[in-house]
């Protein structure tokens, strides 16, 4: 909105100059007519004021909309990344055979990368502590999986079921869906509270695109009246 109010200010001082100081002599011309465009010009300049605050706030809360996304969704693709190593894991335990392993080596490659955007998304963001947390679960689930593909690999399929049986690995994982789940619902509700404002943020920019449809109008009939009454009379 900011543009077409500063053009429209343009607009109402070349207005003000044509219609008002090439005819200040003439006399017909309706003093409050002036008065008018010099608070109009008064009222869009601040109107423009608070476009360009609200564009700057606009910007502020489109931010902090975009971090609470990427924050929900690099923990969420953390938690995909380690259930796809569990079930290519699981499923190579049980069979011996690579085909049911697929989901695991592709997961595995991919977690370095998803450890490292949990940490980018949360540095600085006053949830340091309870993220890094949540990549020390991870580095644990991942390594009690990468343990046991290794030894089923080696053929000692006891020693891989005896490693899952001391739940190690579930109860590892069971509390990383916890601090996970806190911080994807943190991160939602701070969503939710910034599409809210957002919102807000349209509603008011409606109303200042009311009010400025309201001041045009006006503007137009006094601009007639004034026209009318600077026209030169039969007798002139």
């Amino acid at each position: 909105m900011t543009p077409f109010v500063v053009f429209l200010i343009a607009g109402e001082v070349i207005l003000y100059f044509v219609l008002l100081v090439a005819n200040r002599d003439h006399p017909r011309r309706p003093p409050t007519l002036g008065w008018f465009y010099l608070f109009l010009c008064v009222g869009l300049f601040a109107l423009s004021g608070a476009s360009f605050l609200t564009y700057v706030d606009t910007a502020r809360k489109l931010k902090a909309l975009d971090v609470a996304g990427i924050r929900y969704v690099v923990v969420r693709d953390l938690l995909s990344g380690l259930k796809d190593m569990e079930i290519g894991q699981r499923g190579y335990l049980l069979t011996g055979r690579e085909p049911y392993a697929a989901p695991y080596p592709p997961a595995l490659v991919m977690h370095p990368a998803r450890v490292a955007a949990v940490r980018a998304a949360y540095r600085d963001s006053g949830d340091e502590v309870r993220a890094d947390d949540l990549l020390r679960l991870a580095a644990l689930k991942a390594d009690e999986l990468a343990r046991v593909v290794a030894l089923r690999e080696r053929g000692r399929e006891a020693e891989a079921l005896a490693l899952i049986e001391t739940d190690l690995g579930r109860n590892t994982m069971d509390l990383f869906r916890i601090s996970e789940g806190e911080l994807a619902r943190k991160n939602l509700a701070a969503y939710d509270a910034a599409k809210a404002e957002m919102r807000q943020v349209a509603a008011n920019r409606t109303l200042g695109a009311m009010a400025v449809m309201a001041g045009t109008v006006v503007q137009m009939v006094l601009l007639a009246f004034g026209r009318r009454r600077l026209a030169p009379t039969p007798d002139a």
